[in-house]
């Protein structure tokens, strides 16, 4: 696996393939716009750190976007997203980009991982594979508006 430091100009190409995999594979309606939006703010907010995964040919298997947080006593990578797409899933794919994106946080100096998952079987067992747990300390609040 090769591994790249995300930056803008690589954007366009990670939108649209954003958009296609989940306009395809995960009944999403995403629009180029938004995908772009999504992604660019990742990019270009500070202190992110986001990863493209290439297989030995060159073909864009997935990526992880994030950011760094800084607290009073603590330094914590918040991992916005990680996509692996259709094709390269179940290969252990996102496993070999986990365990990239610790070393590469370790490396920068964070003692934390975060993130918030989707609450399903496939989604636990894949990040309690990878030693997360399910934080008790914690609830998320949320307000729809419509």
């Amino acid at each position: 696996m090769n591994y790249f430091i995300m930056n803008e100009s690589d954007v366009k190409e990670i939108a649209k393939l954003y958009m296609d995999y989940y306009n395809k594979n995960e009944d999403g309606c995403w629009k180029y716009e938004k995908a772009f939006k999504r992604i660019h703010q990742m990019v270009t907010i500070e202190d992110s750190l986001c990863l493209i995964q290439k297989d030995d040919e060159c073909n864009t298997t997935g990526f992880v976007i994030g950011y760094f947080k800084e607290y009073d006593d603590i330094s914590v990578y918040y991992l916005e997203e990680i996509v692996i797409f259709a094709g390269y899933q179940n290969k252990g794919y996102g496993k070999q980009l986990l365990n990239e994106i610790e070393k590469r946080v370790l490396e920068y100096g964070a003692e934390h991982i975060e993130l918030t998952s989707v609450n399903d079987e496939h989604h636990m067992h894949f990040y309690e594979g990878f030693g997360m747990y399910a934080a008790t300390n914690l609830k998320i609040m949320g307000k729809h508006y419509e």
